[in-house]
């Protein structure tokens, strides 16, 4: 069991994470409702979860790399801010293209949010 001062940072990671998974995965709920706004097909909606998930792939392992001379706090915040930006431009996205793009900002939030979340919540 967790101290009751890492409580709250626990807290605080678990809902990044949670974050990070809703951001990853809506638009696959969301597939026909997002492919009628921006008249393309559902297939192409769901290839906004490939395009995500390549992203991330891409950026998780070279953003600690990138990011080693940050303090974990620094790195954390600019994860989740980045994710954040990258689904609130999503939700306001006035054509596809955009759309993927907002999709690759958000991952590359995810990328730098992820990893350094579950260093963190290892200690």
């Amino acid at each position: 069991m967790p101290s009751r001062s890492a409580l709250p940072a626990l807290l605080s990671l678990s809902l990044g994470y949670f974050s990070l998974g809703t951001i990853s995965l809506a638009v696959v709920g969301l597939n026909g409702p997002i492919g009628d706004d921006l008249h393309v097909q559902p297939a192409s909606v769901g290839i906004l979860v490939t395009v995500f998930a390549l992203t991330f792939a891409v950026f998780a392992p070279t953003a600690p790399i990138l990011l080693r001379r940050w303090n974990r706090k620094r790195v954390l915040l600019v994860g989740i801010g980045l994710l954040t930006v990258g689904a609130a431009l999503g939700a306001v996205a006035p054509n596809y293209g955009f759309l993927t793009a907002t999709r690759v900002l958000a991952a590359m939030g995810a990328a730098v949010f992820g990893p350094g979340a579950s260093a963190a919540g290892a200690l």
